[in-house]
């Protein structure tokens, strides 16, 4: 496994985590100083701050296990006389079906909410000025992930160790012996992650500093400064993982059939069957580190008599993210997918469809045994040995994958 399988498969099931600054990154300094005869000073903020976190999990599992593990069908049949000796044992059968389904995380933190180490100062003023500060920060984040798995694993079983007959016997040595079935199923199924970062809790903000200093006689002075930041991401899993096991393990259709005298012997056993299914769906990954504005410096300075100053600056960050994962046909329903939320098409452009059906058939008979018409003691006496029929199947699924910004998996 990847580390982000690793994360997935030790998570809780439907785990949906979200971390969020608990105070708002905005440490604003506004100052309009010294101010002087009929000025006229403003200072104007508006700080929005929306953040909208969606985050859903729709789970359906459903796993049928049937086991029937018996050590044969033993008959001896119509003896007379001398021995007869059938002898079996050994069905080991281990089914182990482990399903860890959907997983969002969101971790905000300060890109939620960031404006932080702002300083605008109209400084000294003077007679006749008309001094303005306006601050603007708009910021919105709105993050929509979205998991839909239906995970389905049946597993039938069947590990007799022959259907042994020793048949119409009269006299003389029939030995059958069998033995030894052993049958292990595992499937994994790890479905759907998304993983929402935006902005590390380390993030000391932005340095936005704008100084208009000295003024003047009759100065006009303005500072306009409007800080906007948006992100939409939306990320949306839709898995089926469907598993179907059928194992017959047998260890042969034993006959000694019509015996009269002598010796038959039939031995089998050594049937091995391992099936290993391990699927991991979806995942998404979103990582937006520094999303807000830095080092912002700005500086109109000494200034002088009749002067009109003014420092507009606008500041804008957009991100929008879409990824998805579906399962089967390209074309789906908005209304079945987390477009819906937010009316658009998520499909366009993506192709990442992980949807897994495994279907195994294991077999592992060891021989159709017969020893048939036998009659009395003979040079050579009729002796079937087989065994060892060994059947190992291993199925490897991994999803789509779609990731931006740094990971480590």
């Amino acid at each position: 496994m990847n580390k982000l399988q690793k994360t997935l498969a030790t998570a809780t099931a439907t785990a949906a985590i979200l971390t969020q600054a608990v105070m708002p990154a905005f440490a604003v300094d506004l100052v309009i100083t010294g101010n002087g005869t009929d000025s006229a000073n403003e200072i104007a903020i508006s700080n929005t701050n929306d953040t909208l976190v969606t985050q859903s999990n729709d789970t359906s599992v459903e796993n049928e296990v049937e086991v029937n593990a018996n050590t044969g069908g033993n008959s001896a049949s119509d003896n007379t006389g001398g021995d007869v000796h059938v002898e079996t044992g050994d069905a080991d059968v281990t089914v182990d079906i482990a399903n860890m389904l959907n997983s969002n995380v969101a971790d905000v933190e300060s890109c939620g909410s960031c404006v932080g180490d702002t300083m605008i100062a109209i400084d000294g003023n003077g007679s006749d000025t008309w001094n303005s500060v306006g601050l603007e920060s708009v910021n919105r984040v709105e993050l929509y992930q979205d998991n839909k798995a239906d995970v389905e694993n049946e597993v039938e079983v069947d590990a007799n160790t022959g259907d042994n007959n020793a048949d119409d016997n009269t006299g003389g040595d029939i030995v059958v012996l069998t033995g030894d079935v052993d049958v292990a199923l595992t499937a994994t199924t790890v479905a759907n992650s998304n993983s929402a970062s935006m902005g590390a809790s380390e993030e000391e903000g932005s340095s936005v500093g704008v100084v208009v200093t000295g003024n003047g006689t009759g100065s006009a002075n303005e500072a306009l400064l409007s800080l906007r930041r948006g992100s939409l991401v939306a990320q949306e899993n839709k898995t089926e993982i469907e598993n179907d096991f059928d194992v017959d393990g047998s260890s042969g259709e034993n006959n000694a059939d019509d015996n009269t005298g002598g010796d038959v012997a039939i031995a089998t056993g050594d049937v091995d069957i391992m099936a290993d299914v391990m699927n991991s769906a979806g995942f998404n990954h979103y990582d937006d580190g520094d999303c807000c504005f830095d080092d912002v410096w700005a500086k109109i300075g000494e200034n002088g008599s009749d002067t009109w100053n003014q420092i507009a600056a606008e500041l804008k960050s957009k991100d929008e993210v879409y990824q998805d994962n579906l399962c089967g046909t390209r074309h789906h329903d908005k209304e079945d997918s987390l477009a819906s939320l937010f009316g658009f098409d998520m499909m366009g452009g993506h192709k990442d469809q992980p949807c897994f059906e495994n279907e195994l058939e294991l077999d592992g008979v060891t021989g159709d045994n017969n020893a048939d018409d036998n009659t009395g003691d003979a040079e050579s006496d009729p002796v079937i040995l087989t065994g060892d029929a060994y059947i190992d199947a291993s199925v490897v699924n991994e999803g789509g994958s779609n990731v931006m910004g740094e990971f480590d998996g």
